[in-house]
């Protein structure tokens, strides 16, 4: 079963943490053509080589954390990292704290020319012993003229170039070739 043309995944914050991140931490799968597994930290996982840097689309993933003591998580990419910038709580409608909304960019100080304006929500469970995995959604800030512009050409043909590849499987082909 594949996901039909438009489908695009808005889910609110509670529905990520409900029924996906709970499920996921659970063992059971998400569908394949809404969300992957991907390791986003490592020696060669800078986002524009794992995601399409030219999409406005948000890539959303599903991966584990690197715990580099019991109360710190490395998020190092190649020469680069994931900064914190911002955490809020997140409650579901009953006023129930069910996980943590976590605002990241990526900074590569080594980098001499741009590879976007990369920025991350992670989203990670309240309890303990859960919150090894998280679901991230990534996107490059700087990609939206760009695909505007593409967008545009596309609508003036029936078909879009065989190279497409729908966002949320472009995330990790780069790691599995």
């Amino acid at each position: 079963m594949s996901i039909p043309p438009g489908f695009r995944f808005l889910p609110t914050k509670e529905e990520i943490f409900v029924c996906y991140l709970k499920p996921l931490c659970d063992g059971y799968m998400i569908h394949p053509d809404v969300m992957v597994p991907c390791n986003i930290y490592g020696t060669d996982c800078e986002p524009w080589k794992i995601f399409y840097k030219d999409s406005d689309d948000s890539f959303w993933i599903f991966t584990k954390l690197n715990q580099k003591s019991k109360s710190r998580i490395d998020r190092t990419a190649r020469d680069g990292c994931w900064l914190g910038r911002r955490a809020y709580e997140v409650k579901n409608k009953d006023g129930e704290l069910i996980g943590y909304d976590k605002y990241f960019t990526y900074s590569n100080k080594k980098q001499e020319k741009s590879n976007g304006s990369w920025i991350m929500h992670e989203f990670s469970l309240k309890e303990q012993g859960l919150n090894d995995f998280v679901i991230c959604e990534i996107r490059n800030k700087e990609a939206g003229a760009v695909a505007t512009e593409k967008r545009v050409h596309l609508r003036d043909e029936e078909t879009p170039d065989s190279d497409h590849v729908p966002s949320t499987k472009k995330a990790c082909i780069a790691r599995n070739e």
